[in-house]
């Protein structure tokens, strides 16, 4: 309570009095939230051009590229929280600026805010190694402008290689019905045995033969 009366005597003292929104953020120096508005709004409609004008008027009052991006993941978080009734109540914010939150989430699909999420965390992570600071946080903001357009052409291309998948497999059904039907047939066909070749048998003349008759044998008993 005392550092907030003091903080509430300096800033009357810097104002002469007259307190407003806008003094209160010059003299703390904290980004508004209008900004992280603005740019989520120019980010879904691909406005490059306001974005970078916009990340241009924050630098220029003193603000460091990661306290933006930072900034920004956390407006994405929120929006994100107010597409569920459950995680609405996490966020602790007045009613006028949850309502704002949820007129921009039902712009904002939940894909377009992951993405976004993901870019700007891999921005926060490679800032403090980059050489070109500003470089690395426009590069990033391009990525989240044009997010929603890679979306829609992997889903085009996903649909198309479903559709390739489908008529491929409708042609070749017909044709593996054939083959199994001659496959059934070729096993069907009865097996011809070869005739097995037996060495025939000599056949005795009938010279060669001898006849017994009843008079050969009354000779032979002689």
């Amino acid at each position: 309570m005392r550092d907030a009366l003091s903080m509430f005597d300096r800033l009357s003292s810097f104002s002469e009095g007259k307190l407003t929104y806008a003094s209160v953020l010059e003299n703390l120096n904290v980004l508004d939230y209008d900004y992280f508005f603005k740019v989520t709004d120019a980010l879904l409609t691909e406005n490059l051009s306001d974005g970078l004008q916009l990340l241009d008027q924050i630098l220029k009052k003193g603000f460091e590229g990661d306290d933006f991006i930072l900034g920004l993941c956390e407006h994405f978080r929120n929006l994100l929280f107010c597409k569920d009734a459950n995680t609405l109540a996490l966020m602790e914010l007045s009613e006028n600026l949850k309502q704002k939150y949820n007129e921009q989430s039902s712009l904002a699909s939940a894909d377009f805010l992951v993405n976004c999420l993901n870019l700007g965390n891999q921005c926060d992570v490679q800032y403090k190694q980059s050489k070109n600071k500003r470089l690395t946080v426009e590069l990033t903001l391009i990525k989240m402008c044009y997010v929603n357009s890679v979306l829609t052409v992997e889903a085009d291309s996903s649909k198309k290689k479903l559709s390739e998948v489908k008529e491929k497999s409708e042609v070749r059904s017909p044709k593996s019905e054939v083959k199994t039907e001659e496959k059934i047939s070729v096993v069907s066909e009865p097996v011809v045995e070869k005739p097995v070749t037996r060495n025939p048998q000599p056949v005795t003349s009938a010279k060669s033969r001898k006849v017994l008759t009843l008079d050969s044998l009354n000779d032979l008993d002689d």
